[in-house]
């Protein structure tokens, strides 16, 4: 029971800090590896009820040298996390692949975030048009490079 609200209460806070007027909300102490951690935990569900794992594969070159709001790239990284695996379990239905695990590779550096997924893996034009995903890389002023299955975070 307690875990349940514990979780509840992380995805009220990450899903309405994009809301808040004050968007100088920064780090607050947050890794990168601990919001890392926190998305896997957000996903958790997503995961047990597809029969996914992902097997995240972390290197940090140098630490992110800038502030941001831990909630909302928390929250980014959680919609992307959605996406790759939609995009995965589509991919392991049409290649009638049975491999429940996905790999994804990261490396954080100063000024951006590259994820290589698993070959073939890349984000839907749909989903790098969203509204909603979009605004967030907005207020955190991000861009994103998608070539192949390589995908990197901007930090401007």
């Amino acid at each position: 029971m307690k875990e349940g609200v514990f979780r509840c209460k992380e995805l009220v806070e990450t899903f309405l800090a994009f809301s808040r007027k004050k968007q100088e909300v920064i780090n607050d102490g947050q890794s990168f590896e601990d919001i890392l951690s926190q998305v896997s935990r957000l996903a958790r569900f997503r995961l047990i009820e597809s029969n996914y794992q992902i097997k995240l594969n972390f290197n940090q070159k140098s630490k992110l040298d800038i502030t941001y709001n831990s909630h909302l790239l928390t929250m980014v990284i959680y919609l992307f996390f959605g996406e790759i695996l939609t995009r995965s379990s589509k991919e392991s239905l049409i290649q009638n692949k049975n491999s429940s695990t996905l790999e994804i590779s990261i490396c954080e550096n100063k000024s951006y975030i590259d994820f290589d997924l698993e070959e073939g893996l890349k984000l839907s034009g749909e989903f790098l048009k969203s509204k909603l995903f979009n605004h967030i890389l907005d207020l955190l002023n991000v861009t994103i490079d998608s070539r192949q299955s390589n995908v990197r975070f901007n930090f401007n």
